[in-house]
């Protein structure tokens, strides 16, 4: 994912997140031979090193995509709260990449 940014002084004026198309792609298959074909961390890791061998993949690097919610769909705001920001922290919001 990657995220345009217009900054104005230091402070962000406006924030999106774009899908990247080649890495969705991937993220989609990890998720499909996940969920549809019941491979482990480790048995994607070694199918994506043989097909994408530009990349290290790693257990923990399949591991970090299934559980980031970002890719599920949803991201969390407010997260840090606190004095200026009370209130629920953990309402997810739909981000619509699906």
């Amino acid at each position: 994912m990657t995220e345009d940014k217009k900054m104005k002084g230091r402070k962000r004026v406006n924030s999106i997140l774009k899908p990247i198309p080649y890495d969705s792609e991937i993220v989609r298959e990890i998720y499909e031979l996940y969920t549809n074909c019941g491979y482990s961390y480790r048995e994607l890791a070694d199918k994506m090193n043989k097909k994408y061998p530009f990349k290290t993949w790693s257990k923990g690097s399949i591991e970090s995509i299934l559980r980031n919610e970002v890719y599920k769909g949803y991201i969390i705001w407010g997260r840090r709260g606190g004095r200026r920001n009370p209130g629920p922290k953990d309402k997810p919001i739909k981000s619509g990449f699906n």
